[in-house]
């Protein structure tokens, strides 16, 4: 823009070959000088790895490397990136654990250490024990000792040695919990029939009924033991 122009510059009485600039960012469409093996590329063919496997580039070895996160989606030379990690939600929520969830999005090169931060706030002050994983993969990790009713912050995040990259926060909510404790229920042994089973029903559990989806009666088996 402006004054200013981006791209390879040359100033020998060699021949480039297999080199490309972006005909549309750059605003040029011929090199200076005559391309002279140079080609110019809209911006969709720039960001098209194929460009460049056609003409030679190498991305084995590797020495180039092309991803849609990493140098706005056009070919840089290899070399281990930062990487990037989504943040994904939790499942499985019981009162007192839940699983969290993450994708390595990109590993920048190499395998990553990935884990995940989590607690009361976004100060967060837990970190699970990391996995080791690559490009593409998900990982998981299930956490408990939590308090009911609570809501909890976590993100993932994935570590190489070029850096560490954090996902987004996310919360979950934990589920009501109820602890019934029953220690005794008196009734006349004797008019009791030995032979059936006695249920006691205990209604009005609206909060349970609507964790559980029943219909608020919980049924607790009762054994019969006459007094000493």
């Amino acid at each position: 823009s402006g004054l200013y122009a981006y791209g390879f510059c040359q100033w020998n009485d060699g021949t480039i070959t297999n080199c490309f600039w972006d005909t549309e960012t750059s605003g040029t469409e011929t090199g200076v000088g005559g391309t002279n093996g140079a080609t110019g590329k809209t911006t969709a063919e720039m960001k098209t790895k194929s460009t460049f496997t056609d003409a030679g580039w190498d991305f084995t070895t590797p020495i180039w490397y092309i991803g849609a996160t990493f140098n706005d989606g056009y070919p840089a030379f290899e070399g281990v990136l930062i990487p990037t990690v989504t943040t994904d939600p939790a499942t499985a929520l019981p009162a007192i654990g839940a699983t969290l969830n993450g994708t390595l999005n990109q590993d920048g090169g190499e395998a990553c250490a990935c884990g995940f931060e989590w607690g009361l706030s976004t100060g967060y002050g837990t970190t699970t024990p990391s996995q080791s994983k690559t490009i593409g993969e998900t990982f998981s990790q299930v956490i408990g000792g939590l308090i009911p009713n609570t809501t909890y912050h976590f993100r993932a995040f994935a570590t190489n040695s070029a850096g560490m990259a954090y996902g987004n926060d996310r919360t979950f909510f934990t589920s009501y919990w109820y602890h019934l404790n029953i220690r005794s229920i008196n009734l006349p042994y004797e008019d009791l029939d030995k032979t059936k089973e006695l249920h006691i029903l205990l209604k009005n559990l609206s909060p349970i009924a609507k964790l559980a989806g029943g219909d608020g009666e919980l049924v607790i088996e009762v054994k019969y033991e006459p007094a000493a």
